[in-house]
C-alpha cells in the first residue's frame, strides 16, 4: 500500500500555510483518515479524504472580494463551513485565473492544431468538475480513475478516442492503470495543478500543428 506525506497531500489542494494544514489536519483526524502523530497517509484514501474536506472546509484565496463571498455564502448555510486560505488556484470562488488562462490557451492550441478529445488518466471528482466548468466547449474530456478497475479493453477504447491522453502522475494513479494507457499521443503531468495539466496539453497540441504545418504535401 503505498504512502505519502499528508503535508505534500495538502499542498497539492492549495492548502500549504502552517496554520491552514493544521486546522485542515482536524479534519482528516475527526473523519478517520489519521490520527494525531501519524505523518504519512495511504494513497488510495486521499480521494475521499478531499472530499471530507471540501465538505468541511470553504478554501479562498488572498484576493478579499473571494474571502468575503464566501463568508456570506457560509453565513447563509445550514452547516456553515470553516473558511481556510489556500494557493490562488484553489480558491473556490475564482477558481485561480492561472487554471482559466492555462485551459483557454490548451483550448486555443488544440483547435489550432485540429484536436479536440483529451483523456485524463488521475484526478479526483472535484478536479474533473472544476475542469469541465471552466473549459470551453470546444474540448471534450474523458476522465479514467486512477484507482478505478479499468481494464485493456477500456483503455483501448479512449486511447482510440482521445487526441491526447494525459497521465496525471501527481495525482492518486496506480501503475496497473496508467501502464494502460502508454502511447505516442501519451505525455505524463508530474505536477498536480489543472493549471500545468493543460500548458501540457498545449505544448503536446502545438507541437503536433507544428509538425503538420512543416509537413510535405
Amino acid at each position: 500500500m503505498k504512502n505519502r506525506p499528508i503535508t505534500v497531500f495538502l499542498n497539492s489542494l492549495g492548502i500549504s500555510g502552517t496554520e491552514q494544514q493544521s486546522v485542515a489536519r482536524t479534519v482528516l483526524e475527526d473523519e478517520g483518515f489519521t490520527r494525531a502523530g501519524r505523518t504519512n497517509m495511504a494513497v488510495h484514501k486521499e480521494r475521499d479524504a478531499e472530499n471530507a474536506l471540501g465538505a468541511r472546509l470553504a478554501l479562498h484565496c488572498a484576493n478579499k472580494g473571494c474571502r468575503e463571498t464566501l463568508d456570506k455564502q457560509e453565513r447563509q448555510a445550514s452547516e456553515p463551513r470553516t473558511l481556510v486560505l489556500v494557493e490562488r488556484d484553489a480558491c473556490q470562488v475564482c477558481g485561480g485565473s492561472a487554471d482559466r488562462r492555462a485551459v483557454n490557451e490548451m483550448a486555443a492550441a488544440m483547435s489550432g492544431a485540429g484536436l479536440s478529445r483529451a483523456v485524463v488518466v488521475g484526478g479526483t471528482k472535484p478536479k474533473w468538475a472544476r475542469m469541465r466548468e471552466i473549459t470551453p466547449q470546444s474540448v471534450e474530456w474523458r476522465f479514467v480513475d486512477g484507482l478505478g478497475n479499468s481494464n485493456q479493453r477500456d483503455a483501448s477504447s479512449d486511447l482510440k478516442w482521445g487526441d491526447v491522453i494525459l497521465i496525471w502522475a501527481g495525482t492518486p494513479a496506480q501503475h496497473r492503470v496508467t501502464n494502460l494507457y502508454s502511447g505516442p499521443r501519451t505525455i505524463t503531468v508530474p505536477t498536480t495543478g489543472i493549471a500545468a495539466l493543460a500548458r501540457e496539453a498545449a505544448r503536446f497540441a502545438r507541437g503536433r500543428g507544428e509538425r503538420s504545418s512543416n509537413s510535405p504535401n
